[in-house]
C-alpha cells in the first residue's frame, strides 16, 4: 500500500536491467475491498515493465477463495 516505494523499487531494477526483461506479479491488494492494483497499473505501465501478472486475490485471502476472474478481466 505504498505505491512510492513500488516505484521506487521498479525504477531502480529497470535501471539495472537495462534492456533486458522486467516482469512484475501482484496481487489485487492487501485487504478485502481495498484494490490497489488499479492504482498502481497506470504506474507500472509507464516504468517499461515486459510482463505483468495479476494474481486474483488479496493477501489477506490467500488461498481461501476463489480469484476474482471477473475484476483481472476490468483491469485487463
Amino acid at each position: 500500500d505504498k505505491p512510492a516505494r513500488v516505484k521506487q523499487i521498479l525504477s531502480g531494477m529497470r535501471s539495472v536491467l537495462k534492456d533486458k526483461p522486467l516482469t512484475v506479479k501482484m496481487r489485487i491488494g492487501i485487504d478485502d475491498g481495498k484494490p490497489l492494483a488499479p492504482k498502481l497499473l497506470p504506474m507500472i505501465a509507464s516504468l517499461g515493465i515486459n510482463a505483468l501478472t495479476i494474481h486474483g486475490r488479496t493477501r489477506k485471502q490467500r488461498y481461501t477463495k476463489l480469484a476474482d476472474w471477473n475484476f483481472i478481466s476490468q483491469l485487463v
